[in-house]
């Protein structure tokens, strides 16, 4: 029996002498974060092997927008929501997502837009992603994507930056589903180099391989328009070569209608 109290008291004590350390180390880790400032900023691009539209510097430059200094801020004043909202609202980044220690060490992580063409207006040049979302092109660094070239029913100032609502335009729904569509397909990704758009609405593409001029047509029934000119290359390309014709037009239902280059009389 009195070993058995022993046992109960010596367990009380241990349980006791845990319990009151869990609260002076809770206590004196609590003290350090308020007396801890943030010493350092650690910035990771994410895709930077992919694209370079952002760097280090800029993500810098960006934070010096805050009312106040990061470094030799409090840890517990540092707010992170409003870290990640001015930097989503910068240049190219799409997120960004911020985090501190208790040791003072600020981290912070970019993840930049990925663009799926390249707008040239009078005005301005600006990228589009996937999102319908339009940041203005940067001399720092170009993605190889279609450049879209021509009148397009659209107007935007040098330097916006964000959502390009193309519901009211039929038009330019068009269009985007053109883009859409190129840049789910490997193939036309990495074959279409431009995409002009004349005065009456029609698009002409242009290739990286071959010279030929492709009449698209009106921004409709894309997938069809897509498999006829996959055809050309599949079939008539290596028949005729690549630089027998000056034009392939797609606008034609169930056919495909192909101009020959004239010959050079000697």
């Amino acid at each position: 029996m009195f070993r058995r109290i022993l046992a109960i008291t010596g367990l009380s004590l241990v349980i006791l002498l845990a319990a009151g350390y869990l609260v002076v180390a809770e206590r004196m880790t609590r003290q350090h974060q308020e007396r801890q400032v943030c010493q350092h900023i650690d910035i990771t691009i994410a895709d930077s092997l992919e694209h370079q539209f952002v760097s280090r510097q800029d993500v810098t430059n960006y934070l010096r927008l805050l009312p106040e200094p990061l470094i030799g801020k409090h840890i517990s004043q540092v707010d992170l929501h409003q870290l990640e909202t001015l930097l989503e609202s910068q240049g190219a980044i799409n997120h960004a997502n911020a985090a501190i220690d208790c040791s003072g060490n600020l981290s912070i992580r970019i993840h930049q837009r990925q663009p799926i063409a390249r707008w040239l207006t009078q005005q301005s040049s600006f990228y589009i992603d996937s999102d319908e979302f339009c940041f203005p092109w940067s001399s720092q660094f170009t993605a190889h994507v279609p450049i879209i070239t021509g009148p397009l029913p659209i107007r935007l100032d040098p330097g916006y930056r964000g959502i390009l609502n193309s519901s009211n335009n039929r038009q330019m729904e068009g269009i985007i589903q053109v883009i859409q569509y190129i840049h789910e397909h490997p193939f036309w990704e990495a074959q279409i180099q431009e995409i002009h758009v004349e005065e009456n609405g029609n698009l002409l593409l242009f290739t990286r391989v071959g010279d030929q001029i492709i009449r698209f047509g009106k921004p409709e029934a894309i997938a069809t328009k897509f498999r006829k000119l996959l055809s050309f290359y599949k079939e008539i390309v290596p028949l005729d070569g690549w630089n027998a014709y000056s034009e392939v037009d797609l606008r034609f239902q169930d056919q495909i209608v192909c101009t020959r280059k004239k010959q050079k009389k000697r």
